[in-house]
């Protein structure tokens, strides 16, 4: 079984990662957490974050991680309702987020279910 996991990053991270650090290390944080979470060691994982510093799309690997920053003509949310509704090459995909609009589309796609970004913190975390 093949299964994806997709994380809106900075809506985890925002809402969860409360630390007096830089934005890049709670970045470097919830990457690291998500690594280290058993659970998802069997996944395809990818992390989406907003940037507003660069005007194309930018990946990189960090580990077994694919890491998207947007460009600043899209966001995050764009990005990943792309690789929710085009990507049929998995069995199952999660989707982490507590943004509504990305809810409402995860909700309409088959083999696609969200996770809140509080219970997913909470799973990564323990």
């Amino acid at each position: 079984m093949k299964n994806l996991l997709i994380i809106d990053g900075y809506n985890v991270i925002k809402n969860f990662y409360i630390e007096n650090i830089s934005l890049a290390d709670k970045r470097k944080k919830l990457l690291s957490d998500i690594s280290n979470c058993a659970y998802y060691k069997n996944y395809g994982i990818i992390a989406v974050f907003d940037s507003k510093e660069q005007s194309f799309d930018y990946s990189e690997m960090i580990g077994n991680i694919k890491v998207i920053y947007s460009g600043y003509r899209k966001n995050a949310d764009s990005i990943i309702e792309n690789l929710v509704i085009s990507d049929n090459s998995y069995d199952k995909k999660i989707v982490v987020t507590s943004d509504f609009a990305l809810q409402q589309v995860v909700f309409g796609v088959s083999n696609t279910i969200r996770k809140s970004s509080r219970e997913f913190y909470l799973e990564i975390t323990k």
